[in-house]
């Protein structure tokens, strides 16, 4: 993986718990309103068509299941994305956070941490190298 790569992962952090967060609450959503796995054992074996109720509850069905995969996937790269943070010191993350979650400008972060810019910019080059390290 290329710094690129890893810078385009790290920025896509916040999104990708934001929409985390909605897809679990469209779960929910739909276990209210009875989307609920659909047992195929119990599907009628006609040759004709599904009736309209059939289509929705699968069409439903498979909704839901999309939505599962999509959030098992969120989760994986939110994890590999925590679990490789946790290789980091305390400075180089804070930098991490601060320039791909948050999107602070480096000399910002400088002032807020009483660092010089130069020594931001060399934490988050360490910290970057790190990290790809980790992502192969």
């Amino acid at each position: 993986m290329d710094k690129r790569e890893l810078e385009q992962i790290l920025y896509s952090y916040p999104y990708v718990v934001a929409e985390n967060k909605n897809i679990k609450l469209e779960l929910e959503r739909m276990e209210i309103q009875g989307v609920k796995p659909v047992s195929y054992d119990f599907k009628p074996k006609s040759h004709s068509k599904g009736s309209v109720v059939e289509e929705e509850v699968i069409h439903l069905d498979a909704t839901r299941q999309a939505l599962e995969g999509k959030y098992r996937q969120n989760e994986i790269l939110i994890e590999k994305i925590e679990n490789s943070l946790s290789v980091l010191d305390e400075n180089e993350r804070e930098i991490i956070k601060r320039i791909y979650f948050k999107r602070y400008k480096s000399k910002d972060i400088a002032q807020q941490l009483y660092l010089t810019h130069i020594y931001v910019s060399i934490l988050k080059k360490t910290a970057l190298n790190k990290l790809m390290q980790i992502f192969k």
